[in-house]
């Protein structure tokens, strides 16, 4: 499938020839991300970079002495040949000169030095800091051999920075004082937790250099994992003739203390060799994930296009085209699913994978995945999530919550539903363990699937499932946390097999299928509420699919995701951290208010959000100017409050005093126009002001609104496409989205704003928050 320019500039077109990635069985390298033509474009932007800055502070622990760094990580090998030895250390990085006049003087003379002696046993260093202005550019990358010959472009000598195929890269620096991080004094008496670990410029233009650097260096390690199927992740921060390594994961990342390569050059000449000499799991590659065999992709290829044509009754060009959402040409995984037999013993079961619906935009926290995956034995279709779940006993795996609730929970949708369960049991894929380097997952526990596809798992499986280490190490007696509070949770590798294979609400075709979709949701909501005292806690648009019903035709909703769900007592939450996607969470779980407790309520007011998300950017409405900036400003932004705080919600809570977000809108199906305005009168009357006072947002009088507007002539081709970029604007809220920069919570702030008749939305320039 084509590229796009964005795309090509930093993963350009590989060569026809070129076999690494297709050898069956071998690390999957350079794999699809979710959406095409974006591209490593996506964390480029200059916000992204100091986001990524401020978001490290969070999660980076150091400085770890080296010498533990390598036995904990990267121990020596065992049974390597005598004849194979490293080659001595002495004097080998002399080359580099210490008072270089750029960068350059320093990683072109780096690389000699490494490539030179096979410092990096089976890995090419090559120079790959001459790259198109948007595209990732880290000054060293290293390759297998096999994939540097693929990366050389004809007549050219530059390398392109491919970070679909870095085994490692480094980041140079011409000094140390660009350093962005800080050793504690060698003799320092202080503890270490008093010590800030990050440079604290006094110079302004020197402290936004320092954090664009870091955020750049951030993006590099996503977009690794973004385009490889990872454990972990190694690279090195260069800066002058001192460095420091790196080691990434789902949790943070670890940073040595400085060392000076050139003067004492064993530590980094023993990274380089063990790392040469380690086996692909060992570097970080999830072995679990393979290459698939030529066989294999054809048979994935059949399944999809298949499943593709039920789902969208489409074929030809616009079929293909369709199809290459789930599938791309060379690059179809194989992926391990440990799970058990009817006997209760380990078994493994294979499916076929290629493009993902959804793809890991951070380096740290879930980092899910989406498939549409095929089994390798039966070629049967199922969803599959690949996710890095919080490792906590207070959140109940997801296929528990799931199969409690196919016991008893019925789901009274429509008449075509009458009688369904939320997840059926065939949709329970049986609840299993990943094992080993594996992840905890769901496997199909039918006989007929016995034969042909299982394979038994290692031994060790069950002992040593994937897990991050970084969170091993925050109150290590080395760790600074001076100056910031860091915020590490452990997690552990976890998939997940549902039959439920379809397409994302924001696919749906017009106004009758987007409200019978939701209502679909709404009422397995509801159902896992009063039958099995379960409230989901994460209702977003993309955790609700619809698929086709091979007999009726009809497209239904399907509420998934039912991971960060929780058991209610008395109504309430019983784990009351906050949980949730920002952009369709309640008011009072954004404003983080008091005693929060997640209520009904609260997963009834996300369910509104979702409907009036899809009404406002794809039903026929009145058309308002900076439509993008205005969403953004209504369901995404958010305060910084310190302390590793952020609170929201105030476009959320303003709507609820005046309607001044809605009333911008005059929707052409009066049926929609109604809906909103009947549940927000239901949520929050104008005259009740903050306070749900209305006494009808209830689940029943929300259900008889759903149920009344899909019985009417609702349009069901009505879709628009609308672009809903913008610009950032010169201020971050505009006139009609009052914003108060204190630090009052956001309750108190719109509380303000009502008792003083400033319902208009309007604030004083000087309340406006200046965008810089």
């Amino acid at each position: 499938m084509p590229r796009s320019q964005a795309d090509e500039a930093v993963c350009p077109e590989i060569p026809e020839d070129f076999r690494y990635s297709k050898t069956p069985g071998s690390p999957v390298k350079d794999t699809p991300i979710s959406k095409p033509g974006e591209g490593s474009k996506r964390w480029l932007d200059g916000r992204c970079e100091r986001s990524n800055a401020r978001e490290m502070r969070k999660w980076c622990v150091g400085p770890m002495p080296v010498q533990e760094f390598l036995e904990t990580f990267l121990p020596a090998p065992l049974g390597v040949n005598g004849k194979r030895s490293m080659p001595s250390f002495k004097n080998a990085f002399n080359g580099v000169p210490t008072s270089p006049k750029d960068a350059q003087d320093i990683y072109s003379k780096l690389i000699n030095s490494i490539n030179g002696k096979k410092r990096c046993p089976s890995l090419i260093f090559a120079d790959t800091s001459a790259q198109p202005k948007e595209s990732m550019k880290p000054e060293i990358c290293a390759y297998e051999e096999t994939s540097l010959r693929a990366l050389k472009q004809e007549k050219k000598q530059r390398i392109p920075a491919h970070l679909g195929f870095a085994e490692l890269f480094i980041d140079v620096q011409k000094s140390k004082d660009r350093d962005p991080f800080q050793d504690p004094p060698r003799n320092s008496t202080s503890p270490r937790s008093e010590h800030n670990f990050f440079v604290e410029h006094k110079n302004k233009h020197e402290r936004a250099r320092v954090e664009r650097r870091l955020g750049r260096i951030v993006a590099y390690a996503a977009e690794v994992c973004a385009r490889q199927h990872r454990m972990f992740y190694f690279s090195v921060l260069i800066t002058g003739t001192r460095a420091r390594l790196v080691r990434w994961d789902r949790a943070g990342a670890i940073v040595t203390n400085s060392f000076d390569y050139r003067r004492t050059p064993k530590a980094f000449c023993t990274f380089l060799w063990r790392f040469g000499l380690a086996n692909p799991a060992q570097r970080g590659y999830d072995p679990t994930v393979t290459v698939a065999s030529k066989v294999e992709e054809k048979l994935f290829e059949e399944a999809i296009t298949a499943h593709v044509a039920l789902q969208l009754n489409i074929s030809g060009e616009e079929l293909k085209k369709a199809v290459s959402q789930h599938y791309q040409q060379d690059k179809v995984a194989k992926v391990d699913v440990v799970g058990e037999d009817n006997l209760g013993l380990p078994v493994t079961r294979q499916y076929l994978v290629s493009r993902p619906v959804m793809s890991p935009s951070s380096v740290t926290s879930r980092s899910t995945r989406g498939y549409w995956a095929v089994n390798v034995g039966s070629l049967k279709m199922a969803f599959l999530k690949d996710v890095w779940r919080i490792d906590t006993e207070k959140l109940e795996k997801e296929e528990k919550e799931l199969v409690a609730m196919s016991d008893g929970v019925e789901v009274e949708q429509t008449e075509i539903e009458a009688g369904e369960k939320i997840v059926d049991q065939d949709e329970i894929l049986n609840a299993t363990r990943h094992e080993e380097t594996g992840a905890t997952g769901l496997v199909e526990d039918e006989a007929e699937e016995a034969e042909g596809d299982a394979v038994d798992p290692p031994e060790d499986f069950i002992t040593n499932p994937q897990c991050t280490r970084t969170n091993e190490f925050v109150f290590a007696a080395w760790a600074c946390s001076g100056g910031r509070q860091i915020k590490v949770s452990g997690y552990i590798h976890y998939r997940l097999l549902l039959k439920a294979v379809g397409y994302s609400l924001c696919e749906f075709k017009g106004t009758r299928e987007m409200f019978e979709a939701t209502h679909d949701a709404f009422e397995a909501l509801l159902d896992a509420h009063t039958i099995c005292d379960t409230l989901h806690r994460d209702v977003s648009l993309n955790n609700v699919i619809l698929v086709r019903d091979p007999v009726t035709g009809r497209r239904r909703g399907i509420l998934i995701d039912w991971e960060m769900s929780s058991t209610a007592v008395d109504g309430k939450a019983t784990d009351h951290d906050i949980r949730g996607t920002w952009r369709f969470m309640s008011t009072d779980a954004l404003s983080k208010c008091g005693d929060f407790c997640h209520t009904i309520q609260d997963d009834m007011e996300s369910m509104l959000y979702i409907v009036l998300y899809c009404c406002v950017r794809w039903l026929p409405h009145s058309e308002v100017n900076i439509l993008g900036g205005r969403m953004h400003n209504f369901f995404d932004h958010y305060l910084d409050e310190g302390n590793c705080t952020i609170v929201g919600g105030i476009g959320k809570t303003i709507q609820k005093y005046n309607r001044n977000f809605t009333d911008m809108f005059a929707f052409e199906d009066t049926h929609t126009q109604h809906w909103i305005t009947k549940s927000y009168d239901y949520l929050a009357p104008p005259v009740a002001g903050f306070e749900r006072s209305s006494g009808k947002w209830t689940p029943e009088s929300f259900n008889e609104l759903w149920v009344h507007t899909c019985q009417g002539p609702l349009p069901e081709h009505d879709r628009v496409e609308r672009d809903v970029s913008y610009k950032r604007l010169n201020f971050e809220w505009e006139s009609d989205m009052w914003l108060s920069t204190s630090r009052q919570s956001v309750k108190r702030a719109a509380s303000d704003a009502f008792s003083s008749g400033n319902l208009t939305g309007e604030a004083p320039d000087k309340k406006r928050k200046r965008v810089r």
